[in-house]
This record gives structure tokens, C-alpha cells and sequence, in this order.
């Protein structure tokens, strides 16, 4: 999973927070991601960060027990995209198949689905891309 950027867009908002740790709803907005992931049968999660905040991450987030995950942490310091962060991260991974998720995409309808698709077709890549709403 993918933590890294910096929120930008969001101007004085994640000025001092990182945007995944921002409230959606009742919770951070990095949990939805994890229990979608969770949810689909993926358990062991790497969490990529970039240079802010890591620490924040692991005192809300620690091993993931809480959220019935396995957490472990990978540092990808500066912010150089999404490619260069998985592509470091995937040193982490070794040579089993991944799924990447956008620490700030939520799933309404889960990613069950696209897993389940991605196993049966016993596929080398999948991307998965929603329309954004009018």
C-alpha cells in the first residue's frame, strides 16, 4: 500500500497531517484500503512511506493486529511517484504476487472482486481504474 504523497491539494489540511491519517467519515482514511484489502483475502500488508511522519503511521496503525492485519513498514523517502515507490517496495515483496493499493483510494463496493478476477485469470498485471463522478 502506497502512503507516500503529500497531500497537496488539500492545502493547510495536511500541512501538519499526513493526508491518510485525515479523518474520512468516523476514521482515518488509510483504514478503509486496509480492511478493503483485508476483506479480499490480503493480509500481509506492506505500507510504503514517504519522508513524513512514519512515526504517526505506527503509533495509529502499529502491526495491524488491531485492523486483523499483518503490517510491516518500508521507507521510500522522497516523493518520486508512484512507480519509483513500488518499485522499492518491491524489493520488500521478493518474488510473490502483489497487489498495490492507493492508501487514499477508497473501494465502496470492496475490491473482492478485481482480487478474485485477477486469481482466476491467473494474470501478470492488473490495473484497475474507476470513473471519476460528474
Amino acid at each position: 500500500m502506497l502512503a507516500g504523497g503529500h497531500g497537496t491539494r488539500l492545502g493547510s489540511l495536511t500541512k501538519v497531517v499526513n493526508k491518510h491519517l485525515l479523518p474520512a467519515f468516523r476514521q482515518p482514511l488509510i483504514y478503509y484500503p486496509i480492511v478493503a484489502l483485508r476483506d479480499a483475502g490480503i493480509t500481509d500488508i506492506v505500507i510504503s512511506l514517504g519522508e513524513h511522519e512514519p512515526g504517526r503511521f505506527f503509533e495509529l496503525l502499529g502491526n495491524g493486529e488491531e485492523l486483523g492485519v499483518n503490517l510491516s513498514w518500508h521507507y521510500h523517502g522522497e516523493a518520486r511517484g508512484i512507480a519509483y515507490a513500488i518499485n522499492s517496495a518491491r524489493r520488500k515483496l521478493g518474488d510473490e504476487p502483489f497487489a498495490c493499493h492507493l492508501g487514499d483510494n477508497i473501494f465502496m463496493d470492496g475490491i473482492e472482486k478485481f482480487v478474485d478476477t485477477f486469481k482466476k485469470n491467473n494474470s501478470h498485471c492488473m490495473i484497475v481504474v474507476q470513473r471519476k463522478p460528474r
